[in-house]
């Protein structure tokens, strides 16, 4: 299987099978200790021919004086009808893993994906592809930790870290995204979930999102 734009959870257990793309960026997700500077790019998001910003902003934490646990949201800056445009399109989390523009989904423009995470050791936070249409931000693909898909047999109803990255389809131009989801067992360290969960989602331009296409669970030996 071959993956780029994807971000690793930090796991205690060896992944037996690392994925590995053309254009691979592994990105270790580092303790979340909170805002790590400011990231931007540019991209024509919408195909009109002018370039939209993609940005990273900082967001601080109330009640909390020390800027460095500041949180981290992500932004788009555009120019609608001659008027200056701000849209949030994910977060706030603690900090950014990755975030990247390409053409996901087959049409005009590009596409936002972004990988936030939060918590101690950076398990936890969310992913998202964004498409910019007329204007305002088009959620196609979204996934948050605290709302994460159904929970295997076995499963606890916790996850102790999650990867999101696309993958290649054969014969299309479009994208899938592939999201991997690590369940716990009843006892089982927080760092170390042996139930593991792929599923595969793929976009429909009919719906204009990603749908879930298919899930496979594999159950690894109890972690104790």
């Amino acid at each position: 299987m071959r993956l780029w734009a994807l971000a690793w959870a930090l796991d205690c257990c060896a992944m037996r099978r690392p994925l590995l793309g053309t254009a691979f960026l592994l990105a270790f997700a580092a303790p979340a200790l909170g805002w790590l500077g400011p990231t931007e790019k540019h991209a024509d998001l919408d195909g009109d021919g002018s370039a939209e910003t993609v940005k990273t902003v900082r967001i601080p934490v109330p009640g909390v004086t020390d800027q460095h646990f500041d949180q981290t949201a992500v932004e788009i800056d555009a120019t609608c009808k001659g008027a200056p445009v701000t849209k949030r399109i994910a977060g706030p989390q603690d900090n950014l893993v990755l975030m990247r523009v390409r053409n996901a989904d087959g049409r005009k423009g590009r596409q936002v994906f972004v990988d936030l995470r939060s918590g101690a050791a950076a398990r936890l936070g969310e992913a998202r592809v964004v498409a910019w249409r007329h204007c305002k931000p088009r959620q196609l693909f979204r996934y948050k930790t605290d709302h994460h898909t159904r929970t295997p047999r076995g499963g606890n109803g916790d996850i102790s870290g999650f990867q999101a990255g696309y993958r290649k389809r054969k014969r299309s131009p479009r994208l899938d995204v592939v999201l991997k989801e690590q369940f716990l067992r009843k006892g089982e360290p927080l760092c170390c979930g042996s139930i593991r969960k792929t599923t595969i989602w793929r976009y429909s331009a009919a719906r204009d999102r990603y749908f879930r296409l298919s899930s496979k669970v594999r159950y690894g030996k109890p972690v104790r």
